[in-house]
C-alpha cells in the first residue's frame, strides 16, 4: 500500500507498506478517536478490497467499566507525583519505575495485576490521557508540544478490540513493527521471534541499549548482534561478496571482540 504522504503532527511518518495476515503494527496516532490508541500493538486479522480488520495484540487486558473507574478513583492520588517527576521531560516507562513514585507500585499491581510491570504503566496513562500521552516507551506530559489541553479522556473499556480501517486509514494510523528504536521498544516481548540488533557500532551505543535489545526475547537463540557487513546487505547498501567474509564471534560476547561494547 502506497504512503499518503507527511501527516502534520505526526512524530514517525507513515511509509510504503505490504501487508499480509497475522502481520504485527503498532499505532501511531496523536489522539484517541475511538479506534487506534497510541503505541498500541495491533495483528492483522483480514485483508479485504478495501478494508483491513486488526485485532488489539491479546496481551492487553482490557478490563470492566466497574474496574475502570475503581482502578481511576485508587490512582488518583498519584496523578500529581507522576506529573512532577514529568516535568523534567518526557520519560521511558523504565526512568519512571526508576523514580520510585510512593505507593504507586502498589497500588498499579492491586489494579493491573494480571499484566506486566510497564504494561500498568501504559493502562495508568490510558486512566488520565487528560495529563499525560504515550508514544511508544516513552510517557510525557500533554501539551509539552504545544498540543490541545482539552484532550476527551479514554474510557478504557471504550477502547476496541477489533478495528476495521480503509486503507487510507491504516497507512495513516499505523507503523510498522520491525525496525523500531531501543528507547521505544522497552517492555516489548518478542515470543519465539528473532531479532536483530543493528548499530552497535554507533558512537552513542552503550551497554544500556545492548541489554534492552537483548532482553525482548524469550531466549538466546532468537537475539542476533549484527556487524556492519550484516547490516549494510540487511539495509540493501552493499551486494553479498562472491566469498561471503565469516565473523569470528567471541566465546564470551561480554570480553572482547567486534561484538563488545564497554559501558561508558
Amino acid at each position: 500500500m502506497p504512503s499518503p504522504g507527511p501527516v502534520p503532527g505526526t512524530k514517525c511518518q507513515p511509509q510504503e507498506m505490504k501487508v499480509y495476515v497475522g502481520m504485527s503494527v503498532y499505532g501511531c496516532v496523536r489522539s484517541f478517536n475511538g479506534d487506534i490508541v497510541n503505541g498500541v500493538d495491533y495483528v492483522i486479522k483480514e485483508i479485504l478490497p478495501d478494508k483491513i480488520v486488526v485485532d488489539i495484540d491479546p496481551q492487553y487486558n482490557l478490563t470492566t467499566p466497574e474496574d475502570v473507574q475503581k482502578c481511576t478513583a485508587k490512582l488518583q492520588p498519584f496523578v500529581q507525583a507522576v506529573a512532577d517527576v514529568l516535568q523534567t521531560g518526557p520519560k521511558t516507562v523504565e526512568e519512571l519505575i526508576q523514580a520510585r513514585v510512593k505507593g504507586i507500585a502498589k497500588e498499579l499491581t492491586a489494579c493491573f495485576f494480571r499484566d506486566k510491570l510497564w504494561l500498568r504503566w501504559l493502562n495508568f496513562v490510558l486512566l488520565f490521557p487528560q495529563n499525560f500521552e504515550v508514544s511508544g516507551n516513552v510517557v510525557s506530559l500533554v501539551g509539552e508540544e504545544g498540543e490541545e489541553d482539552d484532550i476527551e479522556a479514554i474510557d478504557l473499556n471504550k477502547i476496541p478490540k477489533r478495528i476495521v480501517l480503509s486503507h487510507a486509514d491504516f497507512v495513516c494510523k499505523l507503523r510498522m513493527s520491525y525496525a523500531r528504536c531501543y528507547y521505544t521498544v522497552q517492555g516489548k516481548t518478542y515470543r519465539d521471534t528473532h531479532v536483530v540488533l543493528l548499530d552497535t557500532s554507533h558512537k552513542r551505543f552503550d551497554m544500556r541499549k545492548l541489554i534492552v535489545g537483548m532482553s525482548r526475547v524469550t531466549h538466546g537463540q532468537f537475539v542476533h548482534v549484527a556487524t556492519g557487513i550484516d547490516e549494510k546487505r540487511l539495509l540493501g547498501l552493499s551486494k553479498p561478496s562472491a566469498l561471503p567474509i565469516q565473523a569470528e564471534e567471541p566465546d564470551n560476547m561480554m570480553e572482547g571482540g567486534d561484538h563488545c561494547v564497554d559501558e561508558e
